[in-house]
């Protein structure tokens, strides 16, 4: 009959079949399911190809910088740790690369850059003003819902690497159209920023509060001190004859050095946290920042045929196994 074909078969001596003999067998099968191991995955190499030149254009625009953290040599209270003997770790995780990653990918950020507004072009080349959600066409039956869209969607459109190296910290946004993926990374960048300095500012004003706090309690302490030294040296002028006396006066000036070291240094960590409460400075250096792209992403054509190929290849080598198993015959 047309299009049929005798079964593998399995005799006894299959095990001493020669080289010549299992190539000629595979070359037979393969002859007898050519449409399906080389058409189709062709079709499927075509086919990939042919989606992608179908999918629009896309830009990726992307900005990079480091973590400028804060001056632990100006820190106050690690100064006055340090007269003691005492090491306060510097490293802060709120300014270390991975933080600021995740960061980008916050919900914080994400809803902040949803909800600004950008100037774009719509599908047809029109410029067009509105939000991320108008962008995206978010569908929801409610704002909260649609913003929830958006977000996934930017964050699906948004890409966040750190160098394991350098701690360099790069962000990138792919949309359609080249001037909005930019004002999307710059947008990024501000929010970023302001975080930074709202954050900071606040702990500044915390820092601030506690410290000024201590300076009027080591100030009372240090004038006790004093009063203390004051008030032996009018009772004992002649103490240098006596041994405890001057044993006595040494303990009494070591407590006042020590509270006047004290109260120095908090009143230098009281000064800095005045000044960084009122600090506007970007606490992030832009190493690369935002750009128009000139040029369109690759389309990846070539690979997308590899990958297709290799998934209609798989897919008709599946069918011919299970066409052969279907023409052999029963082990009896």
């Amino acid at each position: 009959m047309t299009g049929t074909h005798a079964p593998l078969s399995l005799s006894p001596r299959d095990g001493d079949s020669s080289p010549a003999e299992v190539f000629a067998e595979g070359w037979r099968l393969f002859m007898r399911h050519r449409v399906l191991v080389v058409v189709l995955p062709f079709l499927a190499a075509v086919a990939t190809v042919g989606w992608a030149l179908s999918r629009p254009r896309t830009y990726t625009s992307s900005a990079s910088f480091i973590a400028s953290g804060p001056d632990a040599s100006r820190s106050g209270l690690s100064s006055l740790a340090s007269q003691f003997g005492v090491r306060i770790p510097t490293g802060d995780v709120a300014q270390s690369p991975r933080f600021y990653a995740d960061l980008l990918r916050s919900r914080q950020l994400l809803a902040g850059v949803v909800q600004s507004t950008y100037a774009y072009r719509d599908t047809q080349g029109g410029a067009r003003t509105g939000t991320l959600m108008d962008v995206f066409a978010s569908s929801g039956g409610t704002p909260a819902l649609r913003l929830e869209n958006a977000m996934a969607t930017l964050d699906h459109l948004t890409g966040v690497s750190v160098g394991a190296e350098t701690g360099l910290v790069r962000v990138g946004v792919t949309t359609e159209d080249a001037g909005l993926s930019a004002a999307i990374v710059r947008r990024f960048v501000e929010l970023l920023n302001a975080f930074n300095l709202e954050t900071r500012q606040t702990r500044a004003t915390a820092e601030r509060k506690f410290t000024q706090a201590r300076v009027q309690e080591v100030e009372q302490e240090l004038r006790q001190a004093e009063n203390r030294l004051d008030a032996f040296l009018r009772g004992n002028r002649s103490y240098l004859g006596s041994p405890s006396l001057v044993t006595q006066k040494e303990r009494l000036e070591r407590d006042v050095t020590m509270r006047q070291q004290v109260y120095t240094s908090l009143m230098q960590a009281y000064e800095q946290a005045r000044i960084d409460e009122v600090r506007d400075t970007p606490a992030i250096t832009l190493v690369e920042p935002p750009y128009v792209p000139a040029r369109p992403d690759g389309r990846g054509l070539l690979r997308r045929a590899i990958l297709g190929a290799v998934v209609g290849l798989l897919f008709g080598l599946a069918l011919a196994a299970g066409r052969e198993l279907r023409g052999r015959p029963p082990v009896a």
